[in-house]
């Protein structure tokens, strides 16, 4: 309701999950949200097509194999033109620390779930971003608490420029820090135009 100009296309790779995403948006009554799709990184081509302003994808890539981070980029690239921002938004680690306490207790919950899982280290990220053409902008950090795990929005683009990096910018600064209630709607840039939306365990199944 925030962004009345932006229209939303979420996605899961859960059906059970996309049901309850479409149960949200019907009791939300808002006309600029489609109904969720299946989409499983790892799938390709993606049920979607057409070009977008903006991708987000929050929580993933720590509950979800590592080739699952290669797969977001090499699916984005040819539905985002350059300039395009690529939004990640979770834990993260930097040159194998961690920010917060928090941070390193979750790492090793999610280790003890599913080695295949993790919080990742922004420099591995960002590597493997531009073996796919995308270029690491900035980030943003907030920790809700001292028991959550920090988050930080990871704002990355395909080389070029666009106003909508310029506005994916001034989102996320006015946004966080976000609290877990708002982390699931957030989003980014451009009025009048897509979001590609990917919630939780995309590409990444329990």
């Amino acid at each position: 309701s925030l962004f009345p100009g932006i229209v939303w296309q979420p996605t899961d790779p859960d059906r059970d999950s996309c049901g309850a995403i479409g149960a949200r948006i019907a009791a939300s009554r808002l006309t600029n949200i489609h109904a969720p799709i299946d989409l499983d990184v790892h799938h390709t081509p993606w049920p979607v097509s057409g070009n977008f302003a903006a991708l987000i994808c929050c929580n993933m890539i720590h509950i979800a194999p590592w080739s699952a981070t290669s797969a977001l980029f090499a699916g984005a690239r040819p539905l985002l033109a350059r300039g395009s921002p690529l939004i990640l938004y979770g834990p993260f680690k930097e040159d194998d620390e961690h920010s917060a306490e928090s941070n390193a207790d979750f790492d090793e919950s999610l280790r003890q779930r599913n080695p295949d899982w993790g919080v990742r280290d922004l420099r591995d990220v960002k590597a493997t971003a531009e073996m796919h053409g995308f270029g690491l902008q900035s980030t943003h950090t907030s920790l809700v608490d001292d028991v959550h795990p920090e988050r930080s929005a990871v704002l990355l683009s395909r080389a070029g420029s666009d106003d909508g990096l310029l506005q994916a910018v001034e989102f996320v600064r006015l946004e966080l820090p976000w609290t877990h209630a708002e982390e699931r709607m957030a989003g980014a840039c451009g009025g009048g135009r897509h979001v590609l939306r990917g919630d939780d365990r995309v590409g990444g199944r329990e």
